[in-house]
């Protein structure tokens, strides 16, 4: 018995001295956002953090997540766009967006309130002049980076525009590059 509390004691002292230090870091903010992106907004200088991944295990197809957030790292706003062929060459991008849809380019907008996880307000992709192009991609250093034009309008079954949001938004002369992966994804 005392051989026991004796083992017990000794591996309750080597737990103990495991702290936090001696632990590896949780992924932050940066390591999902690893890229940046750039564009006007409606005429405005607009410039974001840049994340992309595979839609799909194995497939050449990925996603492109641009991301504005404040100081506390609260989420902002979100440009996505999703089913990008990892291919040099432009991409129209549908104006419907359905969920799990591997079959078109789509896209959309958001804008968040509170601490970043309050959807504020949703933008859904106008018309058949949005698109996006792979400029270049580096299979050695997962390098990706492209252009993207893309007009969104307020999807009004989410939310009816106010004084204080546009009920379009024009994305033009956008640029992003980021790695491709995610933080624990082989690349």
């Amino acid at each position: 018995m005392r051989k026991i509390i004796v083992v017990l004691g000794i591996v309750g002292s080597i737990l103990a001295c495991r702290t936090e230090e001696n632990l590896p870091p949780e992924p932050g903010l940066y390591d999902y956002y690893p890229g940046k992106a750039t564009a006007l907004k409606n005429g405005q200088q607009w410039a974001a953090i840049a994340g992309v991944g595979r839609v799909v295990s194995g497939e050449d197809l990925f996603f492109l997540r641009l991301g504005v957030f404040t100081e506390y790292e609260e989420n902002r706003e979100v440009l996505f766009v999703e089913n990008i062929p990892l291919v040099i060459q432009e991409n129209p991008i549908h104006e419907e967006y359905i969920s799990h849809n591997r079959a078109w380019v789509q896209g959309a907008f958001s804008t968040h309130i509170a601490d970043g996880d309050v959807l504020d307000k949703m933008y859904r992709v106008l018309g058949d002049s949005s698109y996006i192009t792979v400029t270049a991609y580096d299979p050695v250093t997962k390098m990706i980076e492209g252009e993207f034009e893309i007009t969104f309008i307020i999807d009004e079954r989410w939310d009816k525009p106010t004084y204080t949001s546009a009920d379009t938004l024009r994305f033009r002369q956008g640029r992003f590059k980021v790695p491709v992966g995610q933080p624990g994804e082989e690349k």
